[in-house]
């Protein structure tokens, strides 16, 4: 048998497990698609604790400050304020 021949009838003989392989080969993009769903699941929930991370840090980062050392100012009976 030269090798055509040989390829010939592998082909032949894999036709008659054609459903066999079908399934097997849908078991396994099934397989491979719970995968991706699986880790982009977790990619999405890192996302959002990283979007949670960034705005508290922006907001405190841009927060103004404002500290009040002294206060001298009495209001007095009626309302005008006093030194």
């Amino acid at each position: 048998m030269n090798v055509p021949e040989l390829f010939w009838n592998a082909i032949k003989g894999l036709d008659h497990y054609g459903a066999l392989i079908a399934a097997l080969a849908t078991i396994a993009i099934a397989g491979f698609t719970w995968t991706l769903k699986k880790f982009t699941d977790k990619l999405w929930d890192a996302s959002e604790k990283q979007t949670a991370l960034s705005r508290h840090a922006l907001i405190s980062t841009e927060q103004a400050f404002v500290f009040c050392k002294q206060l001298h100012a009495v209001a007095g009976v009626d309302g005008k304020m006093e030194k």
